[in-house]
């Protein structure tokens, strides 16, 4: 409407909040369509081995405009020999939908956190960890925040219940497991576990 002109801050600002914006409608319509297929038994998984820091990297690039825009610093704290037996497209986006959750929920200023550790309870099983610094997510809404279209009281409400739901689809897929580790603390931190690319050596 000629109201706005490149050189003007709120310029940069607005394509930033679209970007942001259309990157969110396009994750919703994905996992809408993936979370369908998967139930179904229409989906499988295409592992890889490959490395955990390049997966972290290019999810946190997707999640870049919406961390950008808000002033939240995304930090990923992995062990560079880390690799994974895992379909990439669909770690990628689980990744994406963890971060994009968590910068969604962590007040501007803050940080979003991706770790990883191996898993003491099963061999040749990889935990990878999203933390912010969030108001954390209620007790009572901890188990079902990976159901279909569940919104919490607290801070799930206002997204479609879709991304988390397709989170679990996805790394189930895959034989691993997700969950929130600190329910009703500040701060959260879900996890989840992926094969470990040694895994599939030592049964070559």
């Amino acid at each position: 409407m000629g109201q706005l002109e490149p050189g003007r801050r709120e310029f940069d600002e607005l394509l930033r909040l679209s970007e942001s914006n259309i990157s969110e409608l396009l994750r919703m319509v994905n996992a809408l369509l993936d979370v369908y297929k998967m139930e179904e038994g229409k989906l499988e998984a295409m592992p890889q081995v490959i490395s955990l820091t390049a997966l972290a990297e290019r999810s946190s690039a997707q999640v870049a405009p919406e961390a950008i825009a808000k002033g939240i610093t995304v930090v990923t704290a992995l062990p560079g020999a880390t690799s994974v037996f895992v379909d990439d497209g669909l770690i990628v986006r689980v990744l994406t939908n963890l971060l994009a959750n968590a910068v969604k929920h962590t007040p501007s200023g803050g940080s979003v956190r991706i770790e990883s550790l191996p898993d003491p309870s099963l061999e040749g099983s990889v935990i990878v960890r999203v933390r912010d610094t969030g108001p954390g997510i209620a007790a009572e809404d901890a188990p079902h925040i990976f159901d279909r279209f569940y919104q919490g009281q607290g801070r799930s409400r206002g997204g479609t219940g879709l991304g988390l739901a397709f989170c679990k689809l996805a790394v189930e897929l895959h034989g691993g497991s997700i969950t929130v580790t600190n329910p009703g603390q500040p701060g959260a931190i879900v996890q989840f576990t992926l094969p470990a690319a040694d895994r599939i050596a030592a049964r070559a």
